[in-house]
Order: structure tokens, then C-alpha cells, then sequence
């Protein structure tokens, strides 16, 4: 009876160490979740007034995620983690969205581990302001050049005027200034329409360079983006 009793022991001692020692299988809440697929991205109520519009991000299910993070980008500017979301989301409803260049990614998580990001998709949201409403509004720096530099703005249109007094002794200098100022003139130009692409889906803008010498016109040059 006794030694029955220390057989017994015995073996329950050698379950629970082989118990101890056998590999637990990963639960499914430990294993990361699988990769968000974004379906649409949709706009609506775009706002001349605010310059925003509300934008409608749906995607679908992602195995063993216990939640879901929404990641955007506006224009220029660096990805912002927008809303973290619970596993029965499949969209968000964002308001108040900058016109422009607008990104989206979202992450699926769960309690251990995030999941990849979704392939991030991009919307151009053409904005109802004007380049010189955005200029007055939003980047009123833009419309100071360099010295010599006059920049004026009406509508879509955007016009450098370059005072040569005082930078050349002599009429017949003029062509070489002109010649060496404007790379750079339309260099400011191209990251100022491109910022303003970026910012606001401003497109179509006309570019007007002017220059003087005593208050005679020199001539003017324009192009369009």
C-alpha cells in the first residue's frame, strides 16, 4: 500500500516536470496580425472657406488584430498617428482634413504585436482657394523676396518684379544680370507652386517675372505650371 502510494507520487512528479517542459503552442493573440488592405478612400464637404474637407477611410478585417491604427500625411508635413480604433472598426470618418496631397496607411495590432502597414494610399484634393488667398491665408511669407524683389499675387497668377537700380552702373549690363538672376527666380518660383501643389492642390498657375532699370520696364517673361 505504501509503496502503491510512493509509485503514484512518483509519477505525478514526472507528468507535472514533463508538463513543465513541453513547448506551449503560440496563441493566436501572440502571433502578429496580418496586413491591412485599405478598400476606399472617399472626399466630400470640401470648404473654400476653411480650406479642409472630410474624408472616409474604410478597410477590411485583419486576422488576429485586436485593434487598428489610423496613420496620415498632409502635403509636406510628417505622418501623424490620427485615431487608434478597436477590432470591430472598418473605417473612419476624418473631419477637418487639410486640402492637398493627403496619405493614409493604417496598422492592424493586437495585445503583443503590430502588424505591417497597409500599402499607403494618397488622395489629391484640389483646394477652392485661389494662390493669392493661400498667400494671404496660409503662407503670407511667400510674398517676400529677396531684396530688389517685388512679388504680388492676384488670382492664380504670381508676378516677380526685379529693380536692377543700383545693381548694374550701366543700361548695357542688364542683360547678363537678368541672365544670372533668373535660375534662381524661377527656382523660388517652382518650390513656392509646388509647396502650394502640396499644401492645397493649387495647380495652373501662371508665373510673371518683370524687370526695371530707373523705372523703365526692362521686359516680362511668363510661363504656366
Amino acid at each position: 500500500m505504501k509503496r502503491n502510494a510512493i509509485r503514484s507520487l512518483v509519477v505525478m512528479m514526472i507528468a507535472v516536470m514533463v508538463f513543465a517542459f513541453t513547448p506551449v503552442p503560440v496563441s493566436a493573440a501572440t502571433k502578429a496580425p496580418a496586413k491591412v488592405k485599405i478598400s476606399s478612400v472617399k472626399v466630400s464637404n470640401v470648404s473654400k472657406y476653411s480650406n479642409t474637407c472630410t474624408m472616409l477611410i474604410k478597410w477590411k478585417k485583419a486576422k488576429k488584430a485586436t485593434g487598428y491604427v489610423v496613420y496620415m500625411k498632409y502635403g509636406s508635413g510628417q505622418w501623424e498617428k490620427k485615431k487608434k480604433l478597436g477590432r470591430l472598426y472598418r473605417g473612419l470618418r476624418v473631419y477637418n482634413t487639410p486640402c492637398g496631397q493627403i496619405q493614409v496607411k493604417v496598422q492592424a495590432i493586437n495585445k503583443k504585436k503590430k502588424g505591417k502597414f497597409s500599402k499607403v494610399k494618397t488622395k489629391f484634393v484640389p483646394s477652392k482657394l485661389t494662390l493669392a488667398e493661400y498667400a494671404d491665408r496660409i503662407e503670407p511669407a511667400m510674398k517676400t523676396g529677396p531684396s530688389g524683389e517685388t512679388r504680388s499675387f492676384a488670382g492664380n497668377t504670381m508676378t516677380f518684379t526685379y529693380d536692377l537700380s543700383g545693381k548694374i552702373d550701366n543700361i548695357d549690363e542688364t542683360k547678363a544680370k537678368i541672365n544670372a538672376l533668373v535660375p534662381t527666380m524661377k527656382s523660388d518660383a517652382h518650390n513656392i507652386i509646388t509647396k502650394a501643389k502640396l499644401d492645397c492642390g493649387i495647380s495652373g498657375v501662371k508665373v510673371v517675372y518683370n524687370f526695371v532699370y530707373n523705372g523703365t520696364s526692362l521686359g516680362s517673361w511668363s510661363f504656366t505650371y
